[in-house]
């Protein structure tokens, strides 16, 4: 289960060249916050409507030592990667591996944990513009 979002920038000659990589790593953190936030708050990141909180299986932290130890819930074992560089890089937001059935069963259902649309898309748009602006 991996959200990927890419930032291509291209030289016009009447616009300044752009880093795309210190681009997304503004965005990364930002986006990783927000979809942390929505779990542990239970919304939908699309929409920011309430949504049915992780059960308690789900939820908790597990044992030290035991099995699925260092998995972690939801929210604390996301991920975040930023690749690339110059032109062209990308922000990469992953579940824990741990998780990757549970968020997939969950995404079946119609419940969306990572996503890069409805409210996630327009704080990709606010970042971005911010950086742009400077």
């Amino acid at each position: 289960m991996i959200d990927t979002i890419e930032v291509t920038t291209t030289d016009r000659g009447d616009l300044p060249l752009v880093d795309a990589r210190a681009i997304v790593a503004i965005l990364g953190p930002q986006l990783l916050a927000y979809l942390r936030g929505t779990v542990e708050d239970s919304e939908d990141p699309e929409t920011g409507a309430p949504k049915k909180a992780l059960s308690p299986r789900s939820a908790k932290l597990p044992r030290k030592g035991g099995r699925g130890y260092m998995t972690g819930e939801l929210a604390e074992g996301m991920s975040l990667e930023v690749t690339g560089r110059g032109s062209v890089a990308a922000v990469i937001v992953r579940a824990p591996v741990s998780r990757h059935v549970f968020t997939l069963r969950e995404r079946g259902r119609g419940v969306t944990y990572l996503t890069i649309d409805g409210l996630v898309g327009k704080l990709v748009d606010r970042v971005i513009d911010e950086e742009l602006r400077g």
